[in-house]
């Protein structure tokens, strides 16, 4: 390590003020020496993270600059000048960590220490999803540009390729930088990496770049990237679900009739994300294809089931009182039993009122595990009174939940909600004649007091 430590600046104040200690040769830098020495496992990443160039250069010059000077036992300080190895990795990881915080005198300062060296492309990455443009700037015009690239042996993937060089340091760009900097919302970083950089272009995932853009709602940015030759697909714009992007791709008739039938994908996505209007603008544009002959009947059926899973009611309601709804009517597989068991009360209601099945046992049972009250004394007062309803029937404890029927023995709703902690659920359930006493069984002590069931006679 170099002969003279820099003096800490706190022990150069405390000593200030001691008397004497000015006769003292060399005692400030001695202090220092040890204070810094405290600390021999601090790596220079977490020394950067700090903001103090002082630091730095305590830290660079308690290091052993070669393998002779290094101190018995096990130290950072004894690695980082003199292992090339842990030289290139503290490096790298050091710049990574001023580029993610914007230190711009700090990315100075290690360009000034460090040389045949390489950058590796997390430190563009982190700079440009924290939007840090003059970081990216400094990189290119002091480092030399190297595209990220990967070692492959057959179809084998090694690992990203290394380049050090005999003096100055390598930059890599590419791979996520500017589909993480649109992650983050800096569109002026993936303009600016787009035109300064495009050579790394080959590494990057163009289409994911589109893609991030669309997920986040950016059409400018995206319409930018596809004026400079980024590629585009309306199916990836639309799988982001957004009624912005949905907007976009109508008004640029992206979702005209053609052979791919993209049109009946919107449909259902809108249908999953609940973007009534849109679904209605895109049906009045394709009226004329739309009949329970064609497609269509496939996209209706399939839009009625994501509109139901995610109990989107206003359009449920619209999708069942157009004319096609009404012509595919009973043959759409949506039922009252799944929106029950989801607590979709109103949707059950639309859907019973529709024709669209019953509700049994096992949706009792569900409604009840899931502390639905309302949804439990809907389903008590709607079909109780139907015959063969038994809706207090005990269910298998495994049973398909998608299926609005079973048999067997297993557990009760009454039972379920209790397990659960339902309380007014159980309330409810135990004021009803039918769940405390069912018809048929009567409750009564053994032999050694304990209760049970048995089958009463008519």
């Amino acid at each position: 390590m170099d002969s003279k430590a820099l003096p800490l600046a706190s022990v150069a104040f405390v000593l200030r003020h001691q008397e004497g200690a000015g006769a003292l040769q060399h005692l400030t830098a001695t202090i220092s020496s040890f204070l810094t020495g405290s600390f021999p496992n601090l790596t220079l990443a977490r020394a950067v993270s700090f903001d103090s160039l002082r630091l730095l250069d305590l830290l660079w010059a308690n290091n052993c600059v070669s393998s002779a000077d290094r101190t018995p036992g096990w130290s950072l300080t004894n690695f980082l000048r003199s292992d090339r190895y842990y030289y290139r990795y503290s490096f790298s990881k050091a710049l990574e960590e001023a580029a993610r915080l914007g230190l711009l005198h700090v990315v100075e300062w290690l360009f000034a220490h460090f040389s045949g060296v390489e950058a590796e492309v997390e430190v563009v990455e982190a700079a440009a999803n924290a939007g840090h443009v003059h970081i990216l700037q400094y990189l290119f015009d002091h480092g030399t540009f190297a595209e990220y690239e990967v070692m492959e042996e057959g179809e084998e993937l090694l690992g990203p390729r290394r380049q050090y060089p005999n003096e100055g340091i390598v930059v890599r760009w590419g791979r996520q930088d500017a589909a993480g900097a649109t992650d983050s919302g800096h569109d002026e970083v993936v303009r600016w990496l787009y035109e300064h950089t495009d050579r790394a272009n080959d590494s990057r995932d163009l289409c994911l770049l589109m893609t991030s853009a669309f997920d986040v709602g950016k059409l400018p940015l995206a319409e930018w990237l596809m004026a400079h030759g980024c590629p585009f697909s309306a199916d990836d714009a639309l799988a982001t679900g957004r009624a912005d992007v949905g907007r976009w791709l109508l008004a640029r008739g992206y979702l005209e009739p053609n052979a791919a039938m993209i049109e009946g994908m919107a449909f259902v996505v809108w249908a999953n994300g609940g973007h009534l209007e849109l679904m209605r603008l895109l049906v009045k544009r394709h009226e004329q294809y739309i009949e329970p002959s064609s497609r269509w009947s496939d996209f209706w059926d399939e839009a009625m089931e994501v509109a139901c899973d995610q109990g989107h009611l206003p359009v449920v309601r619209w999708l069942l009182e157009h004319s096609m709804g009404r012509t595919l009517s009973g043959n759409i597989r949506v039922s009252v039993h799944n929106a029950a068991v989801e607590g979709h009360l109103e949707l059950a209601q639309l859907l019973h009122s529709h024709g669209y099945g019953r509700c049994t046992a096992s949706t009792m049972y569900q409604a009840a595990e899931a502390g639905y009250l309302p949804v439990v004394q809907w389903i008590h007062a709607q079909f109780a009174a139907e015959p063969g309803a038994k809706l207090f029937s005990e269910v298998p404890i495994f049973f398909d939940r998608s299926v609005p029927s079973a048999g067997g023995s297993g557990g009760s709703a009454l039972n379920v909600a209790a397990i659960n902690g339902h309380l007014e659920v159980v309330k409810f359930l135990h004021s009803l004649d039918e769940p405390e006493n069912p018809r048929g069984r009567k409750r009564v002590r053994d032999e050694n007091g304990k209760q049970r069931t048995t089958a009463q006679p008519e």
